[in-house]
């Protein structure tokens, strides 16, 4: 589900069903080439969720198995939230921005471990991302894990991204568009 926060109609120049698929590395993180799809309508501020499931091939020589979310997809690049699991209580988390035009993406973190509690344990990983302006804050399995600011994508579309060697099933893709009051007056 996408909740687009316009009514039909509104914005239609702004309505763009695209996907983008396939692309190039993931910088440092190592990880075989990758998926990006993205849909939708073009976001600004946002509030924004999706979870995922891991499903390594398995095997010696696997290569690293992570996914995530892409927002602010547009045509200069990319900012990625992706999880990998390094256990069975503990997983990490790595956020990225991708310009098209350059071969790897940059690290706007390292790869952190966030402990899993039992309650919360499971094959899901929860990613959820709140954008305002230039401010982006993270949370990973309802734990608040990181915040930045960078002003280089103001907005675009919202997808998932797969890198390694395995698959990836994502459930409840919800995206919204944030509203606050000085745009409401505007």
């Amino acid at each position: 589900m996408v909740n687009t926060g316009y009514a039909p109609g509104d914005h239609p120049a702004r309505w763009s069903p695209t996907s983008y698929s396939p692309f190039g590395d993931l910088g440092s993180a190592e990880l075989a080439e990758g998926a990006l799809v993205a849909n939708g309508p073009w976001f600004a501020d946002l509030d924004a969720s999706v979870s995922v499931e891991l499903k390594s091939m398995g095997g010696a020589g696997d290569l690293a198995l992570a996914a995530g979310m892409v927002f602010r997809l547009n045509d200069r690049g990319y900012y990625a939230v992706i999880v990998t699991a390094t256990g069975s209580r503990e997983m990490s988390f790595k956020l990225v921005k991708k310009y098209h035009f350059e071969q790897h993406a940059r690290d706007l973190s390292p790869w952190t471990a966030v402990a899993v509690s039992e309650l919360i344990a499971g094959s899901q990983k929860k990613i959820a991302i709140r954008c305002r302006g230039p401010r982006i804050s993270f949370v990973v399995q309802n734990q608040a894990v990181a915040k930045l600011e960078d002003p280089d994508f103001d907005e675009g579309l919202i997808g998932m991204v797969l890198y390694g060697t395995g698959r990836a099933i994502f459930r409840d893709l919800v995206a919204e568009e944030s509203c606050d009051s000085r745009r409401a007056v505007e």
